[in-house]
């Protein structure tokens, strides 16, 4: 099947050379569509690393690009926003979406209400709660999400968990890990963390998944279709080489991902073992989408 989204697009483009489908809005039906409230400042990969999990899918899939109205992206140029984002209040009154996925965003260190978009962030996790839209919150997204709904606090640790952590699933009855082995591996990457127990004695979530080095993975919103995701499946496999480089160029003196590189050897490709775990987890969120559109 196919992704359907504007196929000049840059990560369309990718889509393209990767073998998958692209196909251009208007010209085939949609079975679903999906937002993408894109928050990270390296907008085109993001957009990449989320499409690529969903390109697999058995059915056609329509994405729209999000962008907070109130922020600029430090790398993206501005006719790319304006050609291929709308805002959340740009989107019509009518339900238009069957799902939402909201990205992480590199703002461990900013405390919410400091946050540009902060207010314009709680709007739409309201509008998402009364309308039962069905979300999947990602890293900080996740965070902001807890924090603004259930008062969940987002404290920092001293040392950033980065790497690749075997996680296991705790209680799944919606099928979002369907498929998945006993253990499987998990990106991970931020300071960010919840109070030890926050999450777990939370009356309101449910633990589906969780990690014993970095704790709960995923959550599930026992009050709305909305699940709150810590780790990052949509990770290309040089995503924590880069960080890495990133780190040690600013002179943060930053410890080798964990369970990464072969041998610990930074200079080895490391292989991506999280890919296809990803692509189950948004093929079997996706699946639930169609069920709950027919």
């Amino acid at each position: 099947m196919a992704v359907i989204i504007d196929p000049t697009l840059t990560s369309a483009r990718r889509l393209i050379e990767a073998r998958y489908a692209v196909a251009a809005p208007g010209t085939i039906e949609a079975d679903l569509r999906v937002g993408l409230l894109n928050l990270m400042p390296t907008v085109s990969e993001t957009e990449y690393d989320f499409l690529q999990l969903l390109a697999p899918a058995p059915c056609n899939v329509e994405i729209t690009l999000i962008r907070a109205a109130s922020h600029r992206p430090r790398h993206a140029a501005p006719p790319h926003m304006a050609t291929h984002y709308t805002t959340w209040e740009q989107l019509p009154d009518n339900p238009c979406l069957d799902g939402l996925i909201v990205t992480g965003a590199p703002l461990d260190f900013v405390d919410f209400e400091d946050v540009d978009y902060w207010h314009e962030m709680q709007q739409i996790l309201d509008d998402n709660m009364a309308a039962s839209l069905p979300v999947m919150y990602v890293c900080w997204g996740a965070f902001a999400a807890l924090y603004h709904r259930y008062g969940i606090p987002m404290h920092r640790a001293d040392v950033k968990l980065h790497g690749i952590y075997p996680t296991v699933s705790v209680d799944d009855p919606e099928g979002l890990l369907r498929g998945l082995p006993a253990e499987f591996a998990v990106p991970y990457s931020r300071y960010a963390r919840w109070p030890d127990g926050a999450v777990e004695q939370c009356k309101h979530l449910a633990v589906t998944a969780l990690s014993q080095t970095a704790g709960v993975y995923i959550a599930k919103d026992i009050h709305a279709p909305h699940y709150y995701v810590s780790g990052h499946v949509e990770y290309d496999a040089s995503t924590l080489h880069n960080e890495y480089l990133r780190d040690k160029a600013k002179g943060i003196n930053p410890r080798l991902p964990e369970h990464y590189y072969p041998d610990d050897d930074p200079t080895l490709p490391p292989p991506n073992r999280w890919h296809d775990n990803g692509v189950t987890i948004f093929t079997n969120w996706l699946k639930s989408l169609k069920s709950k559109s027919l």
